[in-house]
């Protein structure tokens, strides 16, 4: 069930019509997890600055459950890097991703 927060300083129109899916398809992908449970927001044309800069960025937090831990993370963000930085056309530098665990009792939801 993971669940996308995708936040950037790009404007709506600089991000492809079919991002959403693939950004899905990408972490479903990456973290072994099907689409049909993944939930994404994106969030654009936000004021944010990253070392120094307000140059065009993206911050993606990612919430799941029992995915996340110190062996796996760096498996994780070259994929999740390059599809981002390819797709919108941004230096790897100005992505930055944060992997938040949580905890299945932490969590509201029918999956019926």
């Amino acid at each position: 069930m993971p669940m996308l927060f995708f936040n950037t300083n790009l404007k709506d129109k600089d991000i492809p019509a079919d991002f959403e899916r693939k950004l899905c398809e990408k972490v479903g992908e990456v973290l072994n997890k099907p689409i049909e449970r993944i939930t994404l927001t994106i969030n654009c044309g936000l004021r944010q600055m990253r070392a120094g800069t307000p140059d065009p960025m993206v911050s993606l937090e990612i919430h799941s459950i029992d995915v996340f831990d110190k062996e796996r993370n760096p498996t994780y963000s070259p994929p999740l890097l390059t599809f981002i930085s390819e797709s919108l056309k941004l230096p790897q530098k100005r992505v930055v991703i944060l992997y938040h665990d949580l905890l299945a009792a932490n969590v509201g939801q029918n999956t019926s």
